[in-house]
């Protein structure tokens, strides 16, 4: 499941880094294991579920990709020594449930025991980069993935709070002094957006991602395609 690693940043909302009406007691803190679950129902929800004809996705397919979302925190999160998966939680919440299809009763958003609302996430891991425009290796390198937030709360500064908190952790883990990221070379809104905050495009390469397609019975499920990104950067 590499692809969730590359390119969890293309879902970018279109008020990424802006905030009118900020969230209040957003609580940024790091994800241990008996939050997987959790994380894995939001994420299926709030990323997989929210792509271009996500909600045409069936109960089967939707939890395929919670199992699959599911088995990669665990993988490369279990132990977080040269990683990072940081949540963002909101206390108090009494958000109820959410189905995640238009077509089914799916739910997969379970209600948290710890009185916190999982609305967003990030993380970090350290990647073997190579430039592919001097061929220079990058090893080691720090790389920025599986940003989201949930849909109710986008453009209200969660996405902020999170990019600086994982920068800041790159910075006090002294995992480099640069973060990267990758995002879909189609997704202009998100570029011009990452710029701003200081991340330059440094090179393009192929990579794969999951999309909703419809198979040859007339059904629709997440497969995967190929597609291009843009490697940014930014000194922290």
């Amino acid at each position: 499941m590499k692809f969730c690693f590359l390119l969890l940043l293309l879902s970018t909302t279109s008020a990424l880094f802006s905030g009118l009406f900020p969230v209040r007691g957003v609580e940024i803190t790091q994800c241990n294991k008996s939050k997987f679950n959790e994380l894995s129902d939001f994420f299926t929800r709030s990323f997989w579920a929210d792509k271009r004809n996500g909600n045409k996705l069936d109960d089967r397919g939707l939890s395929r990709m919670r199992d699959l979302q599911l088995g990669e925190f665990r993988r490369r999160y279990s132990v977080q020594r040269r990683s990072a998966l940081l949540l963002a939680q909101r206390p108090g919440s009494t958000k109820k449930s959410t189905t995640l299809s238009s077509t089914t009763n799916i739910i997969l958003n379970t209600p948290p025991d710890d009185g916190l609302e999982i609305i967003g996430c990030v993380a970090v891991d350290l990647e073997n980069l190579v430039d592919l425009n001097t061929l220079d290796r990058c090893p080691n390198s720090p790389v920025m993935s599986n940003l989201a937030v949930d849909k109710q709360f986008r453009g209200r500064g969660v996405a902020t709070k999170l990019v600086d908190a994982i920068e800041r952790k790159v910075k006090e883990d002294r995992l480099g002094d640069s973060l990267y990221l990758k995002v879909d070379v189609s997704n202009t809104k998100a570029r011009n957006l990452y710029k701003k905050r200081g991340y330059r495009e440094i090179w393009k390469e192929s990579a794969t991602t999951m999309e909703p397609s419809m198979n040859d019975s007339g059904k629709w499920e997440m497969e995967q395609t190929d597609c291009e990104t843009v490697v940014m950067r930014k000194t922290v």
